[in-house]
């Protein structure tokens, strides 16, 4: 049986990413950002994890959200937060 895991990198190194990989025997890794830039953590871009995973390393850019989804998510998270500060909570 195939497992699935997901990951975030924020707050974490390289090397302590890696770490967790290995830690439950991952052995490919499919990026699904729409873009593989990542602005506060470098090492999480798309050619630096190509470089520090080699062949385990994917990225699958038809399993991405779409622009139009992320712009959607984000006007919700707008709405949302307002009505927060209108409660306000």
């Amino acid at each position: 049986m195939i497992k699935v895991y997901t990951i975030g990198y924020s707050g974490k190194t390289k090397d302590q990413f890696v770490e967790i990989l290995d830690a439950v025997g991952m052995r490919v890794i499919i990026d699904v950002r729409l873009w593989r830039q990542s602005r506060f953590v470098p090492w999480a871009s798309g050619e630096n994890l190509t470089v520090a995973l080699g062949d385990r390393y994917r990225h699958i850019l038809e399993l991405a959200p779409t622009k139009e989804l992320l712009v959607c998510r984000l006007k919700i998270e707008v709405q949302h937060r307002c009505h927060l500060v209108r409660l306000g909570w």
